[in-house]
């Protein structure tokens, strides 16, 4: 089975077809035929439930009820057991005939199932994610700081401009931030060229916001922590959109808050320091 292809909304998966009677007597033998097979591309829909919208290729007349459709049956299972609070759209490209023995209409409905997966992982992910950022920002930097400066910057100065207290307003600020500028990016919901490109934008700020109070808190006082905000912006929102990028990558992305913690240590620790040599 080939891997779906991921959009916000959006995913497809292809199915191959399969054959097992493989000689008289071996029926429980069967191989997959990838020259051949069922495409299913799922769309997200705002209100719960399953709609087939079409289909295409070698069959284009099938049932339109989800009920009388392997793929849409399916789908109302995964709807009914896991309650995900939106809908599913299905439309099928048939590449395996009717009534070829090559199951087709399995096909149909692993693609389906497939597809859909993609989307509740991509609604589930980010909420992972942004727990696990959180999490670390208030209870792990403060370690992975004092192991970076005791083995990269033992000399660095410890002024500590910044504190739990600090730590603990600034994930309130970025958690208020982040509902805000979702608030604001409703209009642009409208256009689904910008649907990938929103919540990027909005983890940036949030991945940035979040770590590099934490990176600087122990070793600069207030004013070096403005200075260094204010002059490398560009850098650290860099840094925050490569890490919401990768929070979408599989098994990496549950490991890339700890990475890019690192990384935000290193960079401002670095910038503290120059700041200071050429003091």
């Amino acid at each position: 089975m080939n891997l779906p292809s991921l959009a916000k909304t959006r995913a497809t998966a292809f199915a191959p077809a399969s054959a097992a009677n493989v000689a008289i007597g071996f029926d429980i033998l069967g191989f997959s035929v990838d020259v051949l097979g069922d495409k299913c591309t799922v769309t997200r829909t705002d209100k719960p439930g399953v709609t087939i919208s079409g289909s295409s290729g070698v069959v284009k007349d099938i049932p339109r009820e989800p009920a009388r459709n392997t793929a849409g049956r399916a789908l109302l299972a995964m709807q009914e057991v896991l309650k995900p609070g939106f809908g599913f759209d299905a439309f099928i490209d048939k590449g395996i005939p009717l009534g070829s023995g090559l199951g087709g209409s399995a096909a149909s409905a692993v693609a389906a199932v497939v597809a859909a997966n993609v989307l509740l992982f991509i609604a589930f992910v980010p909420l992972v994610y942004l727990t696990a950022l959180f999490i670390l920002s208030v209870f792990g930097m403060q370690q992975m700081v004092n192991y970076v400066s005791q083995r990269s910057y033992p000399e660095l100065e410890r002024r500590r401009g910044g504190g739990v207290a600090g730590s603990g307003w600034n994930s309130l600020v970025a958690l208020a931030g982040m509902l805000a500028l979702f608030a604001l990016s409703v209009p642009f919901w409208l256009f689904p060229p910008l649907w990938p490109i929103i919540p990027l934008v909005i983890l940036a700020w949030v991945n940035q916001r979040l770590l590099r109070y934490d990176a600087l808190a122990e070793h600069a006082d207030a004013g070096e922590m403005a200075r260094i905000f204010r002059r490398r912006r560009g850098a650290l929102y860099l840094l925050g959109l490569l890490l919401a990028l990768t929070a979408y990558v599989p098994l990496l992305g549950f490991f890339a808050p700890v990475l890019f913690g690192l990384a935000f240590i290193h960079y401002l620790l670095g910038a503290l320091a120059a700041e200071r040599g050429g003091a």
